[in-house]
């Protein structure tokens, strides 16, 4: 049974960038590795669980914002990627979709926000950030929304925009 390589962002946010469409910067950006099977029905709960897992957070505590580094439209000499957010189960499904349609790419990017709960047991939480923590929101794209997207990577050496 194959696998799915998923590098894991966080520290730092998603940021619009002329060369690659969209990367993830801040001066505590940090990378986690996870692997998920091809075979498996994943949804959106179980995704964001292995990612919780991995990153060590609280699910009582805490939620996580997705934000797929996806590849928008494939050329000989260049991939052009654009975000989406993985707000639902369908999100996911596209996502494993655009994967399972792109053989150059051998692993995915996610760029993971914590977010804390809005209420447990009847009392606030304090917000917490990951070590090194940007702060910073990501605006997710609307339908209506026009952004100019560029060549990003060379297909045969993939290299990590940042």
């Amino acid at each position: 049974m194959s696998s799915i390589d998923l590098y894991l962002y966080y520290g730092g946010e998603p940021c619009s960038d002329v060369t690659y469409g969209v990367i993830y910067e801040g001066p505590g950006k940090k990378l986690e590795i996870i692997q998920l099977k091809k075979r498996r029905e994943i949804n959106l709960k179980k995704l964001k669980k292995k990612i919780m897992k991995e990153l060590d957070l609280d699910r009582r505590l805490h939620d996580i914002k997705i934000i797929y580094r996806a590849p928008h439209a494939v050329f000989s000499d260049r991939i052009v990627f654009t975000p989406i957010e993985i707000k639902g189960d369908k999100h996911v499904k596209i996502m494993l979709e655009r994967i399972d349609s792109t053989p150059q790419l051998k692993a995915a990017e996610l760029y993971i926000s914590v977010e804390p709960r809005k209420e447990v047991g009847g009392e606030d939480v304090q917000q917490t950030t990951l070590e090194g923590g940007g702060g910073e929101e990501f605006q997710s794209l609307h339908a209506d929304s026009h952004l100019t997207l560029t060549p990003c990577t060379t297909v045969g050496v993939y290299t990590l925009p940042c």
